[in-house]
Formats: structure tokens, sequence, C-alpha cells
């Protein structure tokens, strides 16, 4: 594990040529709360931009369209299409067709991206009625704002009845960070709460999760960035900020790994690291003030040479 202060100064002194390509998570690497740019990200993403060098920001959050999502990146400075979006909730596609749910009607608990959902550009037919979740061939969890109690009591009993149907996470995130110094509770805490409530029931029902750390995402990432051909995954580099998914995920898939402390990991929780979810590379954040050296004395070395 290599550590350094910047990773802006780290990767345009000459690491980037190590590299095909890099992947950016959004929340807690580029933005914090959702909102507002951290230090070194608009620069970072125009520098990319300018050399023409291949990169994709791929997010976990399917509770925001790509609409959405793209809007909060471009009030926040940066200027991106709702194409550039790599959601988890995109993974729905393959999925539906993978499960025979195109043209089907699913339970969507809570939000999945409006004003067109996640489940629609799937093909699916989103429900969202408790009363109507009987017709139902799936149930998606999405996240925002929701009846808990009365949707959770639905999902669990149409579950008990038909624990063949998925319960399907488009995010695996256990929490996220809100902007307020605390955590917003991800749809894959909701769906792990379900599923081990089932459990203890004697239910073992089929719960689904699509984003990062699973490969699907990255799989799908990928094949937008190089429509041709993908070049050896160990030259591209993911950076994120959550140990679990972003870190773990890229080490699964046969990435490169960084993590910026900018987000939902800090110094104590990256201590008790070990095995997928150590990072290759850490870095203090994307951008070191004028007075901060790049490398950490004593713990960082230049940049690697990854094979082509």
């Amino acid at each position: 594990m290599l550590r350094f202060k910047s990773l802006n100064e780290w990767w345009f002194s000459g690491a980037c040529r190590n590299y095909d390509g890099i992947l950016l998570d959004i929340d807690g690497t580029l933005l914090s709360g959702g909102r507002r740019a951290l230090p070194g990200a608009l620069e970072l993403v125009a520098s990319l931009r300018e050399t023409g060098f291949p990169f994709g920001i791929l997010t976990n959050d399917g509770n925001h369209s790509r609409e959405e999502k793209s809007s909060f990146l471009n009030a926040a400075g940066f200027q991106f299409e709702p194409e550039d979006i790599i959601s988890c909730a995109l993974v729905l596609k393959p999925l539906a067709a993978e499960l025979s749910l195109q043209g089907c009607r699913v339970f969507v608990m809570g939000e999945l991206g409006a004003p067109v959902s996640y489940a629609e550009l799937a093909g699916m037919v989103p429900v969202y009625d408790p009363e109507q979740i009987e017709s139902c061939r799936a149930v998606i969890v999405g996240e925002g704002h929701y009846d808990w109690c009365v949707v959770i009591e639905a999902v669990v009993n149409f579950l008990m009845r038909h624990p063949e149907l998925p319960l399907i996470a488009p995010n695996p995130d256990t929490h996220w960070p809100n902007g307020h110094g605390g955590i917003g509770i991800g749809a894959g805490a909701t769906s792990r709460f379900i599923a081990e409530f089932l459990a203890d029931l004697g239910f073992r029902i089929r719960r689904m999760t699509l984003g990062k750390p699973e490969r699907a995402i990255f799989d799908y990432a990928l094949k937008k960035m190089f429509p041709g051909r993908i070049p050896d995954r160990r030259r591209i580099l993911m950076v994120g900020d959550f140990l679990k998914s972003d870190i773990r995920g890229a080490n699964r898939s046969g990435l490169t790994s960084a993590l910026v402390l900018t987000g939902v990991t800090n110094e104590e929780l990256l201590s008790e690291a070990s095995g997928e979810d150590l990072p290759q590379f850490v870095f203090h954040s994307l951008a070191a003030s004028e007075h901060e050296s790049s490398v950490i004395p004593g713990r960082g070395t230049p940049a690697q040479t990854i094979p082509r």
C-alpha cells in the first residue's frame, strides 16, 4: 500500500503513463454532501478532458436519475451530460433481460430515479403502491423518503408468500455521507435487514446486488469507456472513498485500487482494513496545499510501472 498526499500531483507528475483509463467515484470523491466539489476535483476532471485521457464516473446512487446526478455535478462546477453518469441502477437492464422481467410489474421501495425510473429504463413496469404488490414479479430496493414501516412490512409478507422472487438492491451500500457530518441509510442495508429478518423466520430469499463492489458495474463502465477492446484491467485505476465498495470492487475486478480519504473512510477504518478491502494506493486528498509534499515521508514511493 503506497501513500501520497495528493492524487492530482501524483497522477499528473507521470503516473498516468502507467494507466489506460481512470474510474472515479462521485460522492465522497468528487462531491461532498452531493452538492459541493471537493478540492482538486474540478481540476482533475478538466485535466483529464484536456489531455483526452479515458475516464468514467460511476456511482452507487440509484436514488437519483442520471439527469438529477449530472445536475448536482454541474451545479458544483462540472460539465457532465446525463449519459456520462454510470449508475449502479443501469445494470437493471441486463438483469431484467436475464431474469425475463422486461414488461413485468416490479415493486419499487422508495425512489429509483426521476422523472423516469431506472426500472422503466430497464423495460420493467414500476409499482409503488403496497396494495398492488401481489401483481409484481420482483422487488427493487430504492432509497429516499418513503413510509418504511408500511413498505417493509408489505415486502416482508410478500416475500414470505413468494420466496422464489428476487429482492434486488441496485445500491449494495450500507450507508453514505449525508453532507451534514452524519450518514444516510443505503439500499444495501435495507435489503440485508429484510433478508436477515426473513432468514430468522426460516425463509431463504434471492437477494441480489448490482453496484460496487459487484463486478457488473465495473464491466458496464469499461465497455462504455472502451467499446472495442478492454485493456489490461491492471492498467485501469479506480479511485473512491469507500473501502467496502470502491476498493473491494476494484480489487475483485482486477483493477488497480486507490483510496482517497475525503469521504466515509478515515485513518481508523483504513487501519482495520484487510484482504480485498486494502487499497493499493492511498491519497489524503485530490489536491494538496502548496505547502504540502505529495509524498508522505517514509511511506510513499514513486509510482510503480504496470505492464501493458
